[in-house]
């Protein structure tokens, strides 16, 4: 999914042409989407130096620029940001001019799009691109408007599918990610 030399993580590191991704926005013309990026583990003291932004329907989108910031602000001011030109359906790198280093209190990273609602199109009406399998707090930050402001739905809609891309992450040769189990199944003897 990405060059080499960077390291995405996510909270979903699958393929964005999954059939089983939702789309959410309710035909909104401009969302924010996040997802907090832990500072501690393997992450504490890395450093972001870009976003992979997943757009459903590049011929929807007018606007796409990717972000990084300590904490979610409602206006749009943010310690690194990149605005994307020429953006395809499916992942799209962007590159910060200067990496930002997550400290132990974490970051947010995200993605700020807008789109022409009045395309009749699934990408155009529902830009934000999500994995309804698990629901996991703070993998889903969602900014409709003033009205609203930030909002965690990670619990209720399941993970976003941006991710955020290490430069240098030294990752150990064993890890693991443990997510919640939804079935379970045991045979007798």
């Amino acid at each position: 999914v990405s060059a080499e030399d960077y390291t995405p993580w996510g909270y979903y590191m699958g393929n964005i042409e999954n059939d089983n991704l939702g789309l959410i926005g309710a035909g909104v013309a401009t969302l924010r989407i996040a997802i907090f990026v832990p500072g501690d583990g393997i992450l504490a003291g890395g450093t972001v130096a870009g976003v992979n932004v997943p757009v459903a329907d590049a011929s929807a989108v007018t606007a796409l620029s990717a972000w990084v910031t300590p904490t979610l602000s409602s206006d749009e001011t943010y310690t690194q940001q990149v605005d994307l030109t020429g953006y395809a359906s499916g992942f799209n790198q962007a590159i910060f001019d200067e990496p930002y280093t997550v400290t132990e209190s974490g970051c947010y990273v995200g993605y700020t799009i807008t789109v022409n609602t009045a395309l009749n199109t699934q990408g155009s009406k529902y830009p934000a691109v999500y994995d309804p399998s698990t629901q996991v707090p703070n993998s889903f930050w969602i900014w409709y408007s003033a009205q609203y402001g930030w909002q965690d739905i990670g619990n209720d809609y399941g993970q976003s599918c941006l991710q955020a891309l290490f430069k240098d992450l030294q990752l150990p040769e064993t890890a693991a990610h443990f997510g919640t189990i939804k079935n379970a199944v045991t045979g007798v003897n």
